[in-house]
């Protein structure tokens, strides 16, 4: 809850990241991420217990991004022989299938997965020096861009059951983002404005459609219509 305990911890490494948690109270996230690329991350989990354990496939230790869904399932992306960057699915701390969402670049970051089999995330493009989200979804893989003439940068953030896909963009001034909402169903793209606020960072919601915001004038839970909003 909003008013409840709160705890602090960090993993070996360069930096401690928590990107997620699921509805038991385990955490993921990932370590050693100041100052490297994703190929030396060192991903991790958490449970509610407070032990903290790596991901492995077989005996071999992943490295890179990972994220968890409200029901515990995991995804991310590891660095094979070659340094390319797969997307994976896991549970319990343990690799369980590679999924095909084939993008050149060396910066893939599944951020959301659902129990339909969707994807969500974002990718880094060298040439154009910026970044892009991706949806996978049916076994296609689609990119997206915030539908504005101005965009320069679009991440997509999160996932929940339903379908709806959180991400921000901006205009090319990394210091101003702006957040929105993706119906993965249908193709509609909602802002997520927040009044005085010129700084909106989206990255985490639920099946309620409850969204939690960091923007320079505070910290905001979005409560969309017809939801409970905590007080």
């Amino acid at each position: 809850t909003l008013d409840g305990d709160y705890t602090t911890f960090e993993y070996e490494g360069n930096g401690t990241q928590a990107t997620g948690s699921d509805n038991k109270g385990d955490v993921v996230g990932y370590s050693n991420f100041m100052g490297h690329s994703p190929c030396n991350f060192v991903p991790f989990e958490r449970n509610a217990a407070g032990q903290l354990s790596t991901i492995r496939h077989r005996k071999k230790l992943l490295s890179g991004y990972l994220y968890i869904d409200t029901h515990g399932l995991l995804t991310g992306s590891y660095c094979n022989k070659r340094g390319d960057q797969v997307v994976y699915d896991g549970k319990k701390g343990k690799f369980k299938l590679s999924i095909p969402i084939h993008i050149d670049s060396d910066m893939v970051a599944p951020t959301g997965v659902n129990s339909a089999g969707t994807h969500v995330g974002v990718y880094y493009d060298s040439k154009t020096k910026t970044q892009h989200g991706f949806l996978y979804m049916n076994g296609t893989t689609t990119f997206i861009d915030y539908p504005d003439p101005a965009v320069t940068n679009t991440q997509l953030t999160g996932l929940n059951e339903k379908g709806i896909a959180l991400g921000v963009w901006n205009k090319g001034d990394p210091q101003t983002w702006f957040g929105f909402t993706l119906d993965t169903n249908t193709g509609t793209f909602d802002p997520l404005d927040i009044p005085g606020a010129t700084d909106v960072l989206a990255y985490g919601l639920n099946k309620a459609g409850l969204i939690a915001l960091d923007t320079n004038v505070g910290p905001y839970v979005y409560c969309p219509d017809g939801a409970q909003c905590p007080h």
